[in-house]
């Protein structure tokens, strides 16, 4: 028995072979899917778990001082010996500066004309410009309070911001990112031997918004992976039909 797909033939011992191609997808597709179900459950519940804490500069210290653990914070940040540059208006608690020359490139570029027996190819070469990074360098504050108490510079993950950017002199620019040297906002930490965890991830945002945007939806994530799952099995079964079985016969 044969069918007749997209100019190749598929046999009755492919289709069951499918099957069970289909079958074995399912079943790896729903242990991969429960220990996905599983992390996601963990990660939430450890979140939903963590102590909240909302300005209080109190309870972030006595946190601090009994090891309470996972927590979000907010709380004010500010840079204790903010930084900056020249060319640059404010104070940072971080600023980078790159510097970038306007550089002339060429290219070959292969283009036809004509068609038919007419149509021939041609080669030209095309020159453009780019800004292109030649160096960098970067300053910060060695220590940030946050929430009334001091910790070092690492202590914190920020994300940084265009600031400015400032001509350098001739196909010369200088170009400018940085973190504010004063700032609200959350972080999820670890609150342990009297000080937060390394790496704080600080983000400029309300408590409650922080800690909906650290937990996942997990219906959303089944719908998606299934989604996917099954597109990938479909390639795979389609591939099967499409390649050589003679093994099969």
């Amino acid at each position: 028995m044969y069918y007749r797909r997209y100019d190749f033939e598929i046999t009755k011992r492919e289709v069951l072979f499918s099957v069970i191609i289909f079958f074995v997808m399912l079943i790896i597709g729903v242990v991969s899917n429960s220990a996905l179900t599983d992390h996601f459950i963990q990660k939430n519940d450890m979140y939903g778990k963590a102590l909240k804490i909302n300005a209080e500069e109190s309870l972030f210290k006595q946190a601090m001082q009994t090891n309470f653990g996972n927590a979000f914070v907010y709380g004010d940040l500010s840079a204790d010996t903010p930084v900056s540059y020249d060319d640059v208006k404010g104070e940072y608690t971080y600023i980078r500066q790159e510097t970038e020359r306007y550089t002339r490139h060429t290219r070959v570029v292969t283009y036809t004309t004509g068609s038919g027996k007419t149509k021939q190819t041609h080669t030209r070469t095309e020159v453009y410009w780019t800004w292109d990074n030649i160096g960098n360098d970067s300053k910060h504050t060695q220590s940030i309070t946050f929430l009334g108490e001091s910790f070092s510079y690492d202590r914190f993950d920020f994300s940084s911001h265009h600031i400015d950017t400032v001509s350098a002199g001739y196909h010369l620019r200088h170009v400018y990112y940085g973190v504010s040297s004063k700032m609200k906002g959350t972080i999820f930490t670890k609150l342990k031997d009297g000080t937060i965890s390394e790496n704080s991830v600080f983000s400029e945002t309300a408590l409650k918004d922080t800690v909906d945007s650290y937990m996942t939806d997990i219906n959303t994530v089944n719908i998606i992976f299934w989604i996917v799952w099954f597109i990938v099995t479909a390639l795979i079964i389609f591939a099967f039909y499409y390649i050589d079985n003679r093994w099969l016969e």
